[in-house]
């Protein structure tokens, strides 16, 4: 069994850290005494973080989608401070249309960032996290659980990053360092808050009981982080926030055999055509 972890003396790196879940993270990382390391694609805000960071921990401005940047990165915080004990890969990102009509480019660069950005977040960590024996997260969500229609390039990356941290604390066990994921539903963010203004996102939420499948109460950025942190220093597999999303993850097989009746019940190819239109070919 791996030791106890404590956030306490860790040096801790967080992706996508200059808002939201991320930049709290920074923050509860420090309060609890830890070496926050941030990175944040946008200079501007890696600029803010180093006033607040800079002296007990590390800014680095960068692009998760940058492998050669990220091993740069770790490979400067073992040279700074000796370890690296906890990584936190939370950068992402969400574009909401119809698959048919979300531009290519935009639904790459979500799989980009959000899996293939995660993976180049977490490859260059395995070595000194191992011999550290510390603990990897990533940020999944009740859309890699249930379907989010609208949302497909962002459920299909979360659905990705699930498989790849249970795979990967599967292989990690006997190392000492462990892995797991965090899943939310709509946090009280600028992403969240995107999310559920949107016209028929909002419409089609009404109809379902989104209390009795986790997606509300909606958790602040602060209760997110400190839920994430807390699972790190019990090197939990899952993180849930709120709690009713463990019985989502339980029984997302069951979900699955209702994603028609859940489609008629919402009304969705009717919310669906007076915002975008008929779907191609449909007349």
């Amino acid at each position: 069994m791996a030791r106890p972890l404590r956030i306490q003396n860790s040096v801790v790196l967080v992706t996508g850290g200059g808002k939201g879940i991320g930049l709290e993270l920074l923050r509860e990382v420090a309060r609890r005494g830890g070496h926050p390391i941030a990175v944040e694609v946008d200079q501007a805000l890696a600029t803010s973080l180093s006033d607040e960071f800079g002296a007990t921990g590390a800014v680095h401005q960068a692009d998760v989608r940058d492998a050669e940047a990220m091993a740069r990165i770790v490979e400067d915080t073992t040279a700074r401070f000796g370890r690296l004990d906890v990584v936190i890969a939370n950068a992402g990102i969400e574009r909401i249309d119809p698959v048919w009509s979300m531009p290519n480019d935009v639904f790459e660069d979500v799989i980009e960032i959000n899996v293939l950005g995660t993976y180049r977040t977490l490859k260059p960590a395995f070595e000194p996290v191992i011999r550290s024996g510390g603990h990897l997260l990533t940020i999944a969500s009740i859309a890699a659980l249930i379907p989010f229609p609208l949302g497909c390039a962002y459920g299909t990356s979360k659905a990705a990053v699930d498989m790849m941290m249970r795979i990967i604390r599967m292989e990690l066990d006997g190392t000492g360092a462990t892995a797991g994921a965090a899943y939310f539903g709509i946090v009280r963010t600028d992403m969240g808050d995107r999310v559920h203004n949107h016209p028929v996102v909002s419409a089609t939420s009404k109809r379902l009981p989104t209390r009795l499948l986790g997606v509300t109460p909606t958790p602040t950025a602060d209760r997110a982080a400190k839920a994430i942190l807390d699972g790190v220093e019990r090197r939990k597999a899952r993180v849930y926030a709120p709690y009713m999303i463990r019985y989502t993850y339980f029984f997302r097989g069951v979900f699955g055999q209702f994603d028609g009746v859940n489609a008629r019940m919402m009304k969705l190819s009717q919310e669906i055509r007076n915002a975008y239109g008929p779907p191609p070919g449909s007349g």
